[in-house]
C-alpha cells in the first residue's frame, strides 16, 4: 500500500500559468541573442527597400526588434497579460530560419510560464496523501 501512496504523492499535474522573469527569457535566448540583434538590423533597411521597390522587411525582423526592446525594457517579468505577445513574437521568429530561433527554443521559453503542482495539492489535500487517507478511501 505504501508504494501506491508514494506513487500518488510523486505525481505532478499542470498548475496555473505564471509570470516569466525577463532574466529567465534572456537566459534561454543567451546563445542566440547576438545573432538576433544582428538579424534585427535588417529593420534599418526599411526605407531603402521602399525606394528600390523591394519587398518589405519580413515580419520576423520586426518581431525581433520588438522582442529585443521588451528584453531591454525596465520590466522585470512578462506578466500573464504579455504572454500572448511573447508567444506571437516567438512564433513569427520561428517561421524564418534566418532569425536563429527554432521552435524548440520558443517552446523552451514559453514553458517557463507553465507551473507544475503535486497531484495531492491540485486535488484539495493540504499535505501529501498518507496511510490514513488511503484507509478512509478504502484503497487496498
Amino acid at each position: 500500500m505504501q508504494a501506491k501512496i508514494d506513487l500518488v504523492n510523486s505525481l505532478q499535474v499542470a498548475g496555473p500559468t505564471v509570470d516569466i522573469p525577463v532574466a529567465a527569457v534572456k537566459e534561454k535566448l543567451a546563445a542566440r541573442l547576438l545573432h538576433l540583434e544582428t538579424y534585427a538590423l535588417a529593420a534599418k533597411t526599411r526605407d531603402l527597400r521602399r525606394r528600390l521597390n523591394m519587398p518589405a522587411v519580413p515580419r520576423a525582423v520586426t518581431s525581433a526588434v520588438y522582442l529585443l526592446q521588451l528584453l531591454s525594457s525596465d520590466e522585470r517579468v512578462f506578466g500573464k497579460h504579455r504572454l500572448a505577445l511573447l508567444k506571437s513574437l516567438l512564433s513569427d521568429l520561428t517561421v524564418d530560419e534566418a532569425s536563429g530561433i527554432s521552435q524548440e527554443t520558443a517552446d523552451d521559453v514559453l514553458a517557463l510560464s507553465q507551473s507544475v503542482w503535486p497531484w495531492w495539492a491540485a486535488h484539495g489535500f493540504s499535505q501529501p496523501v498518507g496511510i490514513y487517507d488511503a484507509i478512509e478511501a478504502r484503497l487496498s
